[in-house]
């Protein structure tokens, strides 16, 4: 197991640990509806992918996001990437993401957002800037918990560009 592989179950662990923890804003029934993010909600992520096809790929982001509004949430996120033979690439992007349903009233858990992401890379020796977009939901497990999944696409002068599925652990901090 890899110093990398490592690292990103202990932090997983801490973001379930630190998400299963009681809240100010624990609801009292489970009947209620999940309360979903709205102005001044922080959020806390950890995210990646890993293909299993040979090159064998990984991808792993944390990211940091404020909702400015309950239908938008702003923030950043950094990365690290690589393949079988090939040195690692790291990022550092900002994000703007606009949630389809939030603030509307539908009382779904389900949380789906478009958004655009601009930032820098780095890969071998080489470094550029990004631009890229993504396609996504969120899911609430509670109020403080989501899962997520999103499609993105990242093109960077000088790099191919790069379409992933991303899998996701978020905890909401209101």
């Amino acid at each position: 197991m890899t110093i990398f592989t490592k690292s990103l179950g202990i932090a997983v662990l801490g973001i379930a640990a630190f998400s299963a923890a009681p809240s100010v804003h624990a609801q009292s029934s489970a009947t209620e509806a999940i309360v979903l993010p709205t102005t001044g909600t922080k959020e806390i992520g950890l995210a990646g992918n890993y293909h299993f096809n040979k090159p064998k790929f990984y991808s792993a982001q944390v990211l940091l996001g404020y909702f400015t509004s309950p239908s938008l949430e702003v923030g950043g996120q950094l990365g690290v990437s690589g393949a079988d033979g090939t040195s690692a690439a790291t990022n550092v992007s900002a994000f703007a993401d606009y949630y389809l349903s939030n603030g509307y009233g539908s009382g779904s858990p389900l949380l789906p957002y478009v958004g655009i992401t601009a930032g820098y890379e780095h890969f071998s020796g080489r470094d550029s800037t990004s631009l890229g977009g993504e396609v996504g939901a969120k899911y609430f497990l509670n109020s403080n918990v989501a899962v997520n999944a999103k499609f993105q696409y990242v093109g960077a002068k000088n790099i191919t560009g790069q379409s992933d599925f991303i899998l996701g652990l978020s905890t909401f901090i209101k």
